[in-house]
């Protein structure tokens, strides 16, 4: 459960006061409007944000005030890098005759598949259609425990829904032995000592049909990891041979391990692992009837980034295997 404590209060306490005395006396002539810095106590420290149009925020209490951020969020979860995510939808194939048909679907986190145990918080969210349109959720709704969303189709054909969350700082902090991830980048923290930055990305899909099996959302689109369907998603049957490529901006990425989480899988411990070849084939065979998490990982070395040691990014594509028929 996210806990929404913010460290806006700090603004107003005494010890900002003084701090802002300080600043006054020594940067009278060149204090200027900057945004207001605030976290939340939910795993994450968000980043900078203009709160009043533009609150006057001395550069000490620029340094200070986030000091003090960093040590209340070290006590925090890390809900985004530590969970699984997907996106479940209420049907992967729909035979029905009617002329439309109500997709439902969630983007959830959790350890258990597929029981969603925490809110992912807010994410972008879209269906790429057979033509390649790309719609949004006719409604959606943002949980504690789950994202929701309903989207009508209304041409038959194939379908894409995506959810991409956007780029976030985590600091990993040695303290004792257990270090702590923050939602913060590296510059952004003070007074602590620091093992690792990362900046993450993570998108999450799935794929459904209605009625008629279409090819044109199962193109690439240059992420910077994705998984790229060579057989076609919604036809995969257990037991049989399922296609696939990994790629990275486009190019095949040798040697990149799938792993594969089933309806029993807990925590990270994957049911299926396979890598990729050199061109970025890989080939699956789920052994039985069931839904199936894919899950990708990319990470790069970062270069002259204050904020951050390297960049990681991440896929996570739900499938399902159906009984030959």
């Amino acid at each position: 459960m996210y806990l929404q404590i913010y460290c806006t209060f700090l603004l107003n306490t005494p010890i900002a006061t003084i701090i802002r005395g300080f600043d006054a006396a020594l940067h009278a002539l060149a204090s200027k409007a900057l945004p207001r810095r605030w976290c939340r106590l939910r795993g994450r420290c968000e980043g900078e944000t203009d709160i009043d149009g533009g609150l006057e925020v001395p550069k000490l209490s620029n340094v200070l005030i986030p000091a003090i951020c960093t040590a209340i969020v070290s006590t925090s979860t890390t809900a985004a890098i530590a969970h699984q995510q997907w996106v479940l939808p209420n049907f992967f194939v729909t035979d029905t005759k009617d002329d439309t048909v109500w997709l439902g679907f969630e983007h959830a986190l959790g350890d258990q598949r597929f029981v969603a145990s925490l809110g992912p918080g807010p994410a972008l969210l879209w269906v790429t259609g057979p033509g390649d349109e790309v719609s949004s959720p006719s409604f959606a709704y943002t949980g504690k425990t789950r994202t929701v969303a309903e989207i009508e189709l209304k041409k038959p054909g194939t379908y894409r829904v995506t959810t991409e969350e956007p780029e976030s700082h985590w600091t990993k902090l040695a303290e004792g032995n257990e270090p702590r991830w923050v939602r913060m980048s590296r510059d952004r923290v003070v007074g602590k000592k620091i093992e690792v930055s990362k900046r993450f990305w993570s998108k999450s899909i799935t794929y459904v049909t209605f009625r008629d099996r279409t090819s044109g959302p199962l193109a690439a689109q240059g992420d910077p990891v994705e998984l790229v369907p060579i057989d076609h998603p919604n036809a995969i049957v257990a037991g049989k041979p399922f296609r696939l490529r990994v790629l990275a901006d486009g190019a095949p990425l040798a040697n990149a391990e799938i792993k594969v989480y089933g309806d029993a899988s807990r925590g990270h411990d994957a049911s299926m692992t396979v890598k990729s070849d050199a061109q970025g084939r890989a080939q699956l065979r789920f052994a039985k009837v069931g839904r199936y998490l894919m899950s990708a990982r990319h990470e790069v070395a970062a270069k002259d980034d204050p904020k951050a040691d390297a960049y990681a990014y991440s896929v996570n594509v739900m499938v399902e295997a159906r009984a030959a028929q």
